[in-house]
């Protein structure tokens, strides 16, 4: 594990606009569907869910706080700029450069946020794992730098770079850590942006979105550790 620079302040617009459009797995559940862009169950979910824990016996924390707390440490534009120039400054050389990458084309998408929110002793915890993709390019075969879909030009990466950013936080003391781990897979195919799953169709009620509030605040992940 590395210790990445501290987090740049992130306008709560900005983190946002970023969250609305990714694929996140809320202490557990997934939510991977995001119709024209947005990942509008997610929202639902999250909003309804701050809500809740915030309503909870000797919690201190505001849910606009809490959301907006959430959203600047999972946005990529902040995970994805620290562990760029993190790993780039100790794997990069007068050779090699370190560059965004599309494992298998432009379907493929980067792994889900994965958040584990939770109460315990009065205060809401979370843990937020964001990864971001990279490959370790040789200058010399570069055809052409680019980033996005088509990182390295035509070129495959000399080695893939996994940069998990991983930040803990305390929203009730403002307590927090965060620390980066570097992974070298292989190539992997992930599931598209249209998969869909089951359990949280469209038009969902009031109710509806109290009840799944419910289920993620009985769930093993809001008893006290």
């Amino acid at each position: 594990c590395l210790p990445p620079d501290p987090a740049p302040p992130l306008d709560p617009a900005v983190a946002l606009q970023d969250i609305s459009r990714e694929r996140v797995i809320l202490n557990g559940v997934p939510f991977l569907s995001a119709s024209s862009g947005v990942n509008n169950q997610f929202l639902e979910a999250i909003y309804e869910l701050c809500e809740k824990m915030c309503d909870m016996d000797d919690v201190r924390t505001r849910p606009q706080e809490l959301v907006e707390g959430l959203f600047m440490r999972m946005a990529r534009s902040g995970s994805g700029a620290d562990s760029y120039f993190k790993l780039n400054s100790i794997m990069g050389s007068p050779d090699l450069i370190l560059m965004p990458r599309q494992p298998e084309g432009n379907q493929t998408l980067p792994p889900p946020i994965l958040v584990d929110l939770y109460v315990a002793g009065g205060q809401i915890h979370a843990i937020i794992s964001c990864t971001n993709m990279y490959g370790l390019f040789r200058k010399a075969d570069i055809t052409g730098i680019k980033t996005g879909s088509n990182a390295g030009g035509d070129n495959a990466a000399w080695i893939n770079v996994d940069a998990v950013v991983e930040e803990r936080v305390n929203f009730g003391n403002g307590d927090s850590v965060r620390f980066l781990k570097a992974k070298f897979p292989s190539l992997t195919k992930l599931k598209s942006s249209s998969s869909k799953p089951k359990s949280h169709g469209s038009g969902i009620g009031l109710a509806g979105r109290k009840s799944r509030a419910s289920k993620y605040i009985s769930s093993r992940a809001y008893r006290d550790h």
